[in-house]
């Protein structure tokens, strides 16, 4: 058993937003030499998330004006009271309890073992930011 773990830097631009990083996660595989096992992708932050889910623009400004419906940014939260206006952030800690932190993708061949359809999105949820990061760890043989 075989294991290979490499740090992403994500940029972000909007308060709420889906990057499709299927690219950079199938380059770390690719890098890994692995060729069967599994990959884990997680971010490091508590108000982002990792979905896998269809690739297409449209259904991104769906789901980000979902999540913006679902867990209003200007909801009466506990957590925005104790940190200020400034800092009012509990909407994208609740978001990130509903979507979740990781993804686990199989890989045989070498390659990511993803539907057609399916991509996978790192999700910002409290940006934008400068520097977000992703850790993406390869196991197996």
């Amino acid at each position: 058993m075989r294991q290979h773990s490499e740090q992403l830097s994500i940029r972000t631009d909007a308060p709420i937003q889906l990057i499709d990083v299927t690219k950079r996660v199938a380059t770390v595989i690719a890098n890994a030499d692995i060729g069967e096992g599994a990959a884990f992708i997680s971010t490091r932050h508590t108000t982002t998330a990792i979905r896998i889910n269809e690739p297409c623009e449209l259904l991104e400004k769906d789901a980000v004006r979902f999540f913006e419906n679902l867990v209003p940014r200007a909801g009466e939260y506990l957590h925005n009271r104790k940190h200020g206006t400034a800092d009012a952030n509990a909407h994208s800690h609740l978001l990130s309890f509903l979507l979740g932190a990781s993804e686990t993708v199989p890989i045989s061949k070498g390659k990511m073992q993803l539907g057609t359809w399916q991509a996978i999105f790192f999700i910002e949820l409290d940006g934008p930011r400068q520097e977000r990061g992703l850790t993406v760890t390869v196991i197996g043989q």
